[in-house]
């Protein structure tokens, strides 16, 4: 079993078992059972914490008091949740289509005392941005933070749930985005791509080129670097050393780019 990449459309999975399909909520579940074997996958970011720190003063210099609105899509087990809602002047809604995964992340924000400024949600990130967009609501900052976009390996669908975010997000709004490109193994004297069934990576360039087709839309800063990762590469099976190529982008949302002042800030 295998990944099989066509040019142009994406992954074909429909070879792979349930198991290994990462647009099943199943595998994600079945996952999370023993989320402390991702304990070590996903630590602090301190880069995206100190830009909404400084968004969140830069809006009070300006006389608002409007809380910052924070789309945490694909947010896993809630540690990043949880930092982002320990900020006092924010609205985090964090969303997963992994119930296990969710009810991990509950736990972790009672245990933090942040449950005011969180909302959680089961639901695919298009799915949900889409309902977001048709209630008339709109974010300042969406995280895509982590492997994919969207659970999906078809570049189509990976398009329309960025055209999505786009939408949903304020004018001035921000995205960053984090997305994982072919993973590899540690220990092998080499470099060489190991295929793990149910990884889909992105192609490089992939990002941008549909981020920044998006009307609005503009490139802040992107870079490209090793990610070291640890966490099982099947369900029930002990975490894995690994690396991953990782694309790291912030775009910002505005028709006169040069009017938003964007903080400096750093990745990671």
């Amino acid at each position: 079993q295998h990944n099989v990449y066509v040019e142009g459309h994406g992954y074909l999975i429909d070879h792979l078992g349930d198991m290994h399909r990462r647009n099943s909520p199943d595998h994600w579940n079945a996952q999370f059972e023993n989320a402390e074997a991702f304990r070590e996958s996903w630590k602090p970011r301190q880069g995206p914490l100190a830009l909404i720190d400084a968004l969140i003063a830069q809006r009070l210099e300006q006389g608002s008091a409007e809380p910052l609105v924070i789309l945490n899509m694909g947010a896993g087990l809630g540690d990043f949740t949880v930092d982002l809602a320990r900020r006092q002047n924010v609205k985090v809604v964090h969303v997963d289509f992994s119930e296990r995964a969710n009810q991990v992340a509950q736990q972790n924000v009672d245990n933090a005392g942040v449950n005011v400024r969180v909302q959680i949600i089961t639901a695919e990130n298009g799915d949900f941005l889409r309902k977001f967009k048709a209630e008339g609501r709109q974010a300042d900052v969406i995280f895509f933070y982590g492997g994919l976009v969207e659970n999906t390996p078809l570049e189509a669908d990976i398009e329309k749930t960025f055209a999505s975010g786009v939408e949903a997000r304020a004018d001035g709004g921000y995205m960053w985005v984090v997305a994982l490109e072919q993973p590899f193994l540690l220990g092998l004297g080499d470099r060489t791509a190991t295929d793990i069934p149910g990884e889909f990576p992105h192609r490089p360039g992939l990002v941008y080129d549909m981020v920044a087709k998006q009307p609005g839309m503009n490139l802040v800063r992107e870079e490209r670097g090793e990610r070291p990762d640890k966490h099982p590469l099947k369900p029930g099976k002990e975490p894995q050393d690994h690396m991953h190529i990782v694309y790291r982008g912030l775009f910002v949302k505005a028709e006169t780019p040069k009017s938003i002042v964007t903080p400096s800030f750093s990745f990671k």
